[in-house]
């Protein structure tokens, strides 16, 4: 799922109540780093790397449950609602 951050959560929520959950709320976080190690001014290693995590917590019937995904597609995400319904 590559779209912008609020369009995401919209969507999340949305499926969220399409499969049952009274009320959600989401966490999503996104980094990226950048790692230089330089010896004799000379760059010796370069590591590019980045995360990505959305939680959700899930009200139904006066129950809660929470989950989280380190993925965005649309599998993922539906995976983690199902689970935080459980």
């Amino acid at each position: 799922m590559n779209m912008p951050k609020k369009e995401l959560c919209q969507s999340i929520i949305k499926k969220a109540e399409e499969l049952g959950a009274d009320q959600s709320d989401l966490i999503i976080n996104a980094s990226e780093s950048l790692n230089l190690n330089a010896q004799q001014k000379k760059i010796d290693a370069l590591k590019v790397s980045s995360s990505q995590v959305v939680g959700i917590r899930i009200i139904k019937e006066d129950r809660g449950g929470i989950a989280y995904s380190e993925s965005f597609d649309d599998e993922a995400i539906k995976n983690m609602i199902t689970k935080a319904l459980e």
